[in-house]
């Protein structure tokens, strides 16, 4: 193999001449795959975005409204608060409730103690 700048004649694995120091066809391809093959997992990143552009503005995925309606979702709650104080509006409140998907067990405990308390009602009414 020759140098292509000074045409001095080198070994077959040189990467530089020696003369001129230009370096050979050898040394520009082993340059080339090392560029592909260099990664540094600590080189600073390059910025994906220019420093001078205006920011931009961050959009929100809409949403899914998955709230039932007040009308509809608290019958199991109001049926457990009432049994306490008004049992045979518990009672009523509670079978709603029941019915609902949400508050099933407020609802369930609301008609039983509504129940109970009728029964201590009477009992006290009895043996009064």
């Amino acid at each position: 193999m020759f140098c292509t700048q000074c045409g001095t004649q080198l070994d077959d694995d040189s990467k530089f001449c020696y003369k001129c120091g230009k370096p050979t066809h050898l040394a520009e391809q082993k340059d080339q795959v090392a560029a592909k093959d260099d990664y540094d997992p600590f080189a600073p990143l390059t910025p994906t975005q220019n420093a001078y552009a205006p920011p931009q503005q961050y959009q929100q995925p809409p949403q899914q409204n998955n709230a039932p309606a007040a009308s509809e979702s608290n019958f199991g709650l109001i049926g457990f608060i009432l049994a306490f104080f008004f049992p045979i509006l518990g009672i009523v409140f509670s079978l709603i409730g029941m019915t609902q998907k949400k508050n099933v067990g407020l609802a369930t405990a609301g008609f039983i103690i509504s129940l109970l308390f009728i029964v201590l009602a009477i009992v006290a009414i009895v043996f009064a």
